[in-house]
Formats: C-alpha cells, sequence, structure tokens
C-alpha cells in the first residue's frame, strides 16, 4: 500500500507542477487603435475671435478607458483637433471630454462624448461642436 500511495503522490504533485508551470507562460495580445477629437465654437475650429469672445485660454481634452490621457491645447496657437495625440492607444471605449478653460483654470464649457479604439486600420472620430449658451 505504501508503494501505491507514494506513486499517487507523485503523479499528483508532477500534474501540480505541469498545470503551475503551464500557467505562467499565459500571454494576453494587446490590439491598438486610433481617436481623433476635434471641436468648434458654433462651427468655426482655430478661432482666435471665439477665444476672445468666451474668454478661453486653452482647451484640455480628457480621456478614460483602457488608457488615461489629459492632453492640453493653446486656445489661440494650437489646432483644435488631437491630431495624432491618440493613435496607437489600447483597444476599447474611452470617455472624452473637451473642457475650454480661462486663464485662470477656471472650466467655462465642456462636452463629452464616447470613443472606441478598435485595430481595424481606422479611425474613430469624435467631433465637438460648442454654442453659444454651452459658456456662460
Amino acid at each position: 500500500m505504501k508503494k501505491r500511495s507514494l506513486r499517487l503522490l507523485a503523479l499528483v504533485a508532477l500534474a501540480g507542477g505541469l498545470s503551475f508551470a503551464s500557467g505562467c507562460i499565459v500571454t494576453e495580445d494587446v490590439y491598438y487603435g486610433d481617436i481623433e477629437v476635434d471641436w468648434t465654437v458654433e462651427g468655426v475650429a482655430d478661432s482666435s475671435a471665439a477665444c476672445d469672445a468666451y474668454g478661453i485660454d486653452h482647451w484640455v481634452v480628457e480621456v478614460t478607458g483602457p488608457e488615461v490621457f489629459d492632453l492640453t491645447y493653446d486656445c489661440y496657437n494650437d489646432a483644435w483637433f488631437t491630431d495624432t495625440d491618440l493613435w496607437d492607444v489600447e483597444e476599447g471605449t474611452y470617455n472624452i471630454s473637451v473642457v475650454a478653460v480661462d486663464i485662470d483654470g477656471f472650466e467655462l464649457a465642456a462636452l463629452s462624448g464616447t470613443a472606441v479604439s478598435i485595430d481595424d486600420g481606422g479611425v474613430d472620430q469624435l467631433p465637438f461642436d460648442f454654442i453659444d449658451s454651452d459658456f456662460p
């Protein structure tokens, strides 16, 4: 009986060791896609007149999802879109807000939406259009 018990114990130990070892080599693929966000005020992009009229100093694009980003764009000198800043982001759903901020750092207006990054060769575009009533 002892030999049988030892053999059984040896087999259990071997099986346990093999299952542990196989668990260590599991890998997970991560895929990446592209998102582009653009925004306008009353249908016009890159408008220094809108920056002056509403007191906007800069824009903040807040992105949460599989990855997190806080991107800042100058109201007067930067184009009003994310260009390639959100390309090659991990696949998944992202909540995105574009926030107009004054020179003192106070939020003037914000719009939010959702974009999906998929590894399909395309770009998921998310446009926002601020209107007069969005501002104080």
